[in-house]
């Protein structure tokens, strides 16, 4: 009776949390900046500014923002078009020109906020040229500008051409001008089909080719979760199989391999045992969705505990940093560490915009 409480819990009673991570173009509502920071001849006309000599990115950076809000404010994505289209405006081009006038001397990894406003105003124009994190931030700029479900399929489909770039892998290949690192690019694209809806607007062939892909650019542990995650949330055949082989494979494999180690201690972890487990009960799989809860309960005890997910209202008060480290504040890195951090972040740490 009890056992049967516990599996009720898990299957039909508990919801699942909101997902941190952002919608295409969140980061253009957290553009936001003291005016004061702009010479007064810049505040109005913020695009004067590449028609000058200065090499200063941050500058840079705080006028392309500062011609993103206030074209963004009050405005739909057809009227901001029409804005960036004005010839008198094109802030990507503008932008663009500027930056390549001398290229060698920007630092774009600790002013990549600039990178990312480039980019934004770039695609609009159905205009781009990326390399290495621009890549990442061009799928979700083309997310963003397109019309409905063609936003998520436009990124998948640039994606998948991005590959017809590659090169032989190898030190000496590093530099080549077709070098174009995909990483960032396919887990904000992997984020957006899991957490955020992205899934049920997504072409399934497409779909498809992007979790063939996965070879490419993981490790074989991140590609069996990964696959297992996206199979779950699969367009026209979501399924729950996948999930559980995996979890068969490597929970009996001796001796246990350390990425098991730490996916049994972490709330992804968890996260990946409950959602299988809601799909094997949906897919009528009932023996085996108990099986999985059965194994949480097992290897997270802490984590598969009703009770203690409620305690204080924060379950990070019990097993987070707090827990293992008593009388600690959490490590804070140095300034310039997240500067060359944040132009990548989708929530978990500070951001340039």
């Amino acid at each position: 009776m009890i056992l049967e409480k516990f599996y009720n819990f898990f299957l039909y009673v508990i919801k699942r949390r909101p997902a941190k991570f952002d919608d295409p173009g969140d980061w253009l509502g957290r553009i936001d900046f003291d005016v004061e920071l702009l010479p007064p001849k810049l505040r109005d006309r913020p695009l004067d500014f590449f028609a000058g000599h200065s090499r200063d990115l941050p500058t840079a950076q705080l006028c392309l923002g500062r011609y993103i809000t206030t074209t963004l404010r009050g405005r739909s994505k057809e009227e901001q078009r029409a804005e960036y289209r004005k010839e008198e405006n094109a802030p990507g081009r503008k932008a663009l020109a500027w930056l390549l006038r001398e290229y060698d001397s920007a630092d774009l990894s600790a002013n990549a906020g600039f990178l990312k406003a480039l980019v934004h105003c770039m695609t609009k124009g159905e205009s781009h040229a990326w390399r290495g994190a621009v890549l990442r931030f061009f799928v979700e700029s083309q997310t963003y500008w397109a019309q409905g479900a063609e936003g998520i399929n436009a990124a998948l489909r640039t994606f998948e051409y991005s590959w017809t770039f590659a090169v032989p892998y190898g030190e000496d290949w590093l530099s080549d001008p077709l070098v174009v690192p995909k990483q960032r690019a396919g887990v904000w694209i992997f984020r957006q089909l899991l957490f955020k809806g992205a899934n049920l607007r997504a072409d399934t062939e497409l779909f498809d080719q992007f979790i063939l892909r996965l070879r490419h650019w993981r490790k074989f542990t991140d590609q069996c979760i990964m696959r297992a995650d996206l199979l779950r949330v699969h367009p026209t055949k979501p399924t729950g199989l996948p999930s559980l082989e995996f979890i068969r494979r490597f929970h009996t494999a001796v001796p246990r391999p350390i990425f098991m180690r730490h996916f049994f201690d972490s709330w992804n972890g968890f996260g990946f045992m409950l959602n299988s487990a809601k799909l094997l009960e949906t897919e009528g799989y009932k023996k085996e969705a108990r099986w999985v809860l059965d194994i949480g309960l097992l290897e997270m005890p802490n984590h598969f505990n009703p009770q203690a997910r409620y305690v204080q209202g924060k379950s990070d008060r019990l097993f987070g940093y707090e827990a293992t480290n008593p009388g600690e504040k959490r490590p804070v890195r140095d300034d310039r560490q997240k500067a060359r951090a944040a132009y990548l972040s989708d929530g978990a740490t500070v951001r340039i915009f």
